[in-house]
């Protein structure tokens, strides 16, 4: 029940600072070289957002396959324990 309610609780406080952020005016200015980018406020944060989420995934993914000889070698000791114990059990 604790954790319904402080998952709603941190979701209300997101709605609340994109509700403010979306009411707010503003316009980001970006110089680089000889451009010049515009953009609005929140079409920055919501860019901001996407390339937060698409880093996170891609660490995960990575250390999802980095971690793959680990998983492997884990099920491997486990297969070869049951084993040992279905041959003790067995006698």
């Amino acid at each position: 029940m604790f954790r319904a309610l402080w998952f709603i609780l941190k979701l209300a406080v997101l709605i609340a600072a994109a509700i403010w952020l979306a009411g707010q005016p503003g316009d980001v200015t970006l110089h680089w070289m000889d451009y010049k980018i515009n953009a609005a406020l929140g079409l920055v944060l919501a860019c901001l957002f996407i390339f937060i989420l698409v880093a996170l995934s891609l660490y995960r993914l990575i250390r999802a396959i980095a971690d793959i000889p680990a998983v492997f070698a884990r099920r491997r000791a486990l297969s070869r324990r049951d084993k040992a114990y279905q041959s003790l059990a067995k006698g």
